[in-house]
């Protein structure tokens, strides 16, 4: 593996920071992530999808004055239709209103499901880094991610010149792909450029010469208690850090110990 980046082992990862299926108030995944940082985690990986933005806001809003001790991954490719755009600010009203269930959580999913597209189209690439930017609150992102791209995308020249001509203007230090499948992550660890891959603990390679983000540790651990399998995946040699999405202090805390 190459050289580990300089961010800890264990990351925060924040797919629910800002979901309406997350009870947590803003102020709350905002307190979250501040005890995050108060426990030496100082990776914390987020998408411009992820709340509709708003995982970002919170993540801005949290790491204010300590953006130089923080390493911040986002992600670009996904977008949700216009119909969902337009709602966006109607959810703090649909959040208060809500009651938290398994039937509702997963109608929410079904809807987010069915209105959520791929775009990467390297035209539009660079307005969504600038915007990312302005949501988080930073003036340069520390690794951007291809979000679920497919084989083509991921080798698509046109791809990954816009990726480098990014990085060459100063508005990300480097960029990767967030990859949901093996053959993916083999495509994208032949990408030019590459400076990390991220996928489900059970994707990844035995070997790779780039920083490799796992996640989905507990969701593929079959019988293994929790904290074990955690503690046998930040342990893994191969692994420079091993994402935790919680959204309970307890479980952020107990995670936070391996470290």
């Amino acid at each position: 593996m190459a050289s580990t980046p300089p961010f800890t082992r264990i990351g925060l990862g924040c797919a629910r920071v800002g979901s309406l299926t997350n009870p947590s108030s803003p102020a709350e995944s905002q307190r979250l992530i501040e005890l995050a940082f108060s426990l030496g985690v100082r990776l914390f990986d987020t998408a411009n999808i992820y709340g509709q933005g708003d995982s970002e806001r919170i993540l801005g809003r949290a790491l204010a004055g300590k953006r130089d001790q923080a390493f911040i991954v986002t992600k670009i490719g996904k977008r949700f239709s216009a119909k969902m755009r337009l709602i966006r600010p109607f959810k703090p009203i649909v959040k208060r209103l809500r009651r938290p269930s398994p039937a509702g959580d997963a109608f929410v999913a079904s809807q987010r499901a069915a209105n959520v597209g791929f775009d990467l189209d390297h035209r539009t690439m660079e307005r969504d880094v600038v915007a990312a930017l302005k949501r988080l609150r930073i003036e340069r992102i520390d690794m951007l991610l291809l979000h679920s791209p497919s084989v083509a995308t991921v080798a698509d020249p046109a791809v990954v010149a816009t990726l480098a001509a990014i990085r060459d203007k100063g508005m990300i230090a480097g960029y990767g792909v967030s990859a949901d499948s093996a053959d993916v992550v083999a495509a994208a660890l032949a990408m030019p450029g590459i400076g990390m891959v991220q996928a489900p603990y059970v994707a990844l390679p035995a070997t790779a010469p780039v920083p490799l983000v796992a996640r989905g540790v507990l969701r593929h651990r079959g019988t293994t208690p929790p904290m074990e399998a955690l503690a046998a995946a930040v342990a893994d040699p191969r692994l420079a850090a091993v994402l935790v999405e919680t959204t309970s202090p307890d479980h952020l805390r107990a995670a936070a110990a391996l470290l």
